[in-house]
């Protein structure tokens, strides 16, 4: 039976010049929240999104940074990624073959990595 792989969530927070392109709100003091398989597919997921590379830092969610900052600002955002379901053939792989180095969809979500 095929296993969905755990998700990690990526929090992408603004300084103050930056704005929503769609609105022309501005984001300083809030973040956009990326749910995905894994910190990569997260970044990528943020740079392909209507922000690109106009944020400032991110965190991921349980780091004790994320957890010091996130909660003095407000969500602006959530995008969640459809998850990556491991196969049959990548789950009966030997512990010393880790799954998530050789399964094909974990190396999609890497971007071909």
């Amino acid at each position: 039976m095929t296993q969905p792989i755990a998700q990690v969530t990526v929090y992408f927070s603004f300084g103050p010049r930056h704005t929503d392109p769609d609105t022309g709100q501005n984001l300083h003091g809030r973040y956009v929240t990326i749910v995905g398989p894994t910190y990569a597919a997260c970044r990528n997921a943020m740079f392909a999104s209507k922000y690109g590379d106009r944020w400032a830092f991110d965190y991921i969610a349980g780091e004790p940074q994320a957890e010091a900052w996130i909660p003095r600002w407000t969500e602006h955002e959530r995008i969640v990624l459809p998850p990556v379901v491991c196969s049959d053939e990548c789950q009966a792989q030997p512990e010393e073959w880790p799954c998530l180095d050789s399964c094909p969809a974990q190396i999609a979500a890497r971007g071909g990595r």
